[in-house]
């Protein structure tokens, strides 16, 4: 069993009772996974993502409205988040970005008894929740070497907890690997994100890379001395930037106490939160 801290939505407000965020930006930032249409459903708000030239990938690549599915992680910026007048919540979307954790292949197959696989080597947990995407049979039917995308949260410890799992037809000339970082090594050009180690002999450890710090990175089809070799890499800055109300759904992937920690690597100073029992 995965021993992950699941934290539901962490709600930061810049006024009126929530966790101060310090920011004096309009609007909100909003990151989770798509759980429905009709304008997309993230962290249960329902945005407009009818903006013109507003969707992209982790990589700035334009991307359509009909790129987006159920269980793909997003970050949407909107202007202010009101009321429906039914209960709901509302905005429109200036800014969608969709970020996946893997792209390669699977190299376990489906553990029935765990619910598990594994892609390049890293851990995979699906839950009832996970959309399981161009496979007749669902997961169980996922063969070693399929190529798949996998949607979801990582942490450190146990690898990832996926919403989304989508088989690829074709496979891809590089592989991609985003999360935490762990023991960078300036003198032999090598880092470890989760149970895999890399080789960034290629491109060198970037300047100011450290423990903890979230990054993408692209790597060759095949692994070198038991470590993948890096092609690129992206430090990524994980902050709910300056906005009236930001909410993040996901894992907990670093903790000091109570009042400091992180989900999916944005920051939460909760020492002015009031936390529900338990």
């Amino acid at each position: 069993m995965t021993r992950f801290l699941l934290a539901a939505v962490m709600v930061l407000t810049a006024c009126g009772g929530g966790v101060e965020t310090g920011g004096t930006g309009a609007g909100a930032y909003v990151q989770g996974p798509i759980t429905g249409f009709g304008s997309v459903i993230v962290a249960g708000g329902r945005f407009d993502d009818s903006c013109s030239n507003c969707i992209e990938d982790a990589d700035g690549t334009r991307r359509s409205r009909d790129d987006l599915r159920l269980g793909m992680m997003v970050e949407v910026e909107s202007g202010p988040i009101g009321d429906d007048g039914s209960g709901g919540r509302v905005a429109t979307a200036t800014r969608v970005r969709l970020v996946s954790e893997l792209l390669g292949p699977v190299t376990e197959a489906f553990n029935t008894a765990e619910s598990r696989i594994a892609v390049l080597g890293q851990p995979v947990q699906l839950t009832p929740a996970t959309v399981v995407d161009g496979v007749l049979g669902g997961a169980a039917s996922l063969r070693v070497d399929d190529v798949v995308e996998v949607f979801g949260f990582s942490a450190e410890v146990d690898g990832y907890v996926a919403t989304r799992i989508e088989r690829r037809r074709s496979a891809p000339d590089s592989y991609r690997v985003r999360g935490q970082v762990r023991d960078p090594d300036r003198m032999a050009n090598t880092m470890r994100i989760g149970v895999q180690g890399f080789d960034l002999t290629t491109t060198g450890v970037p300047a100011g890379l450290d423990n903890d710090q979230f990054v993408r990175l692209a790597v060759r089809t095949q692994q070198v001395g038991g470590r993948w070799p890096v092609v690129s890499v992206a430090i990524e800055d994980r902050s709910a930037g300056d906005h009236d109300e930001a909410e993040v759904e996901g894992l907990i992937s670093a903790f000091t106490n109570a009042a400091t920690f992180s989900v999916n690597g944005v920051r939460v100073d909760a020492r002015n939160a009031i936390a529900p029992a338990g």
